[in-house]
């Protein structure tokens, strides 16, 4: 079934256009660089000639409320990505129109407010009416880039919710990352390092995918190049293997925007797998393969939408019927869904399972879909599966969904011992030796450093448990402890705390700890 439009999405990606419309008629010189509307806010991202400070925002947002009130002329149109591309660079939006010239469709839409023209694939209000607005703040991004945040509504009592809601920026991936020492930008443009920490996430998503990856019976194998698809084909034509799957670095085509960060990097990490079968035993295999990419959502906590996706682009009979597949295989799983139709470079058709980041922008993780392909190998079908799609994408949108807080097998540090004093007493040792028989990842601190310095460096890092040991705990032989979210400080015993912890690895869904 299709599941219907959010009715908040057309207000917001309005006024998204109508955010961008304002900072350039305040600013000529600011140059636009993207954005959108989503089911909850609008924003929109540029590089301005002067910092930009919240002082600004109230005179944008008016700005916004008198091109509402003027009633202006709305048009909407399509141009040829270069004719686009050309308007955009005589409206000196330089940005811009790079981007329009990395486009690989025919035809760009675009929405032209007044005399104010940008590109804009999103559906707006024809008569341009926002009855309520509020802009929330303005964060600093790469390059010098600025995004400006902000909602949309019907009424005042909507907005006030959203308002009162933490923003945007307090759970940016970008912000959070840092923050907790697990990514940091590298030199080329668009490119991210796994710090230890992050690296040993990492390491923990791809131990959980070899061990699902076996269980399903692929082969795992490691070969040169980027072309996964082009490997895969040669290496089953050879050795006619049907299940084969890879990790490895991939260069992203739609990278386009540096704001994006680890949602959509230039080269990103990620798990391919390539399942090759006959015609009749297709749907079989696509009910299956859905059936599997559905697991990682749900082990990982995450809120999903299912989308059917036909490429806009390639044999229409082709694609037609490799959608019809699909179709059939959600019909009989049951599932909801929602189709839709867009440029998708080398894809026929999918079935992707979407996230939404902390702006309600929804991005594509686990997927199912079939390669555009013009004579597959001993005429076989080849079906394309994922698990994370970019682990860097799935980290990203695990710090954005809860703030920063991981599942707790995930977290890369699971508990951290703060003594009071410098020396570690016979009690910390204890607890200690303890939690690293069990598995436990970890580190001790007895630092130079104040205890509530050590203590709020470790709440920003989001360790989720953090053991506070100082004489009284020595002496009773109790253990005070500060769980990440929670305000009240707990006291256990060495024994209680181990059972508590073999509880939550049990509930993860891991008998065990994973190292």
């Amino acid at each position: 079934m299709e599941i219907s439009t959010d009715p908040h999405l057309l207000l917001n990606q309005t006024a998204s256009v109508l955010l961008a419309a304002a900072v350039v008629e305040l600013f000529p010189q600011a140059q636009l660089q993207g954005g959108c509307g989503t089911s909850k806010y609008f924003y929109y991202d540029f590089v301005l000639p002067f910092p930009c400070t919240s002082d600004s925002l109230p005179l944008i947002e008016e700005r916004m409320r008198l091109i509402v009130r003027e009633k202006r002329e709305v048009r909407s149109t399509e141009m040829m990505p270069s004719n686009a591309a050309a308007l955009m660079r005589h409206r000196r939006q330089y940005l811009l129109a790079e981007q329009l010239l990395l486009l690989r469709q025919s035809t760009v839409p675009m929405v032209q407010i007044g005399d104010f023209t940008i590109p804009c694939s999103d559906s707006i209000e024809e008569n341009f009416v926002v009855p309520q607005l509020k802009i929330l703040e303005c964060l600093d991004l790469e390059k010098k880039s600025i995004r400006i945040i902000g909602a949309a509504a019907e009424d005042k009592d909507t907005l006030k919710k959203i308002g009162k809601q933490p923003t945007p920026g307090s759970r940016s991936h970008l912000k959070l990352a840092a923050d907790m020492a697990l990514f940091c930008p590298a030199e080329g443009e668009g490119l991210w390092m796994w710090r230890p920490k992050g690296e040993q996430l990492r390491h923990l998503l791809l131990t959980h995918w070899r061990e699902e990856m076996v269980k399903q019976n692929f082969n795992l194998i490691s070969q040169s190049g980027e072309n996964f698809l082009l490997s895969h084909w040669k290496y089953f034509s050879h050795f006619h293997t049907p299940k084969l799957a890879e990790l490895g670095w991939a260069a992203n085509p739609e990278f386009n925007n540096l704001s994006d960060g680890l949602l959509s990097p230039n080269a990103s990490f990620g798990d391919r797998a390539h399942l090759f079968c006959t015609e009749e035993k297709l749907l079989e295999e696509c009910i299956s393969s859905l059936r599997f990419i559905l697991k990682i959502p749900k082990i990982l906590g995450f809120e999903f939408e299912i989308v059917l996706s036909i490429s806009s682009q390639g044999a229409q009979k082709a694609k037609g019927k490799k959608a019809a597949v699909l179709r059939q295989a959600l019909e009989e799983t049951g599932l909801d869904y929602s189709v839709e139709k867009q440029y998708r470079f080398g894809i026929l058709a999918s079935i992707d399972i979407r996230f939404a980041d902390s702006l309600e922008r929804k991005w594509t993780g686990p997927s199912v879909s079939f390669p555009d392909i013009a004579h597959p190998p001993d005429k076989s079908c080849v079906l394309a599966i994922s698990l994370f799609g970019s682990l860097e994408r799935i980290c990203a949108l695990l710090l954005e969904k809860n703030e920063g807080w991981l599942p707790f097998w995930l977290a890369p540090e699971q508990v951290r011992i703060l003594t009071a004093s410098h020396q570690l007493g016979s009690f910390a040792k204890e607890v200690e030796e303890a939690l690293r028989t069990q598995g436990i990842r970890m580190t001790i601190e007895a630092g130079e450093e104040k205890l509530k310095t050590r203590l709020y460096q470790a709440v920003v890092e989001k360790v989720p448990y953090v053991l506070l040991l100082g004489e009284i705990e020595e002496k009773t032989k109790t253990i005070a402890i500060r769980v990440y979210g929670e305000s009240e400080e707990q006291r256990l015993s060495l024994g209680e705390f181990c059972a508590r912890l073999r509880k939550i690895g049990m509930v993860s869904g891991n008998t065990e700890f994973k190292n």
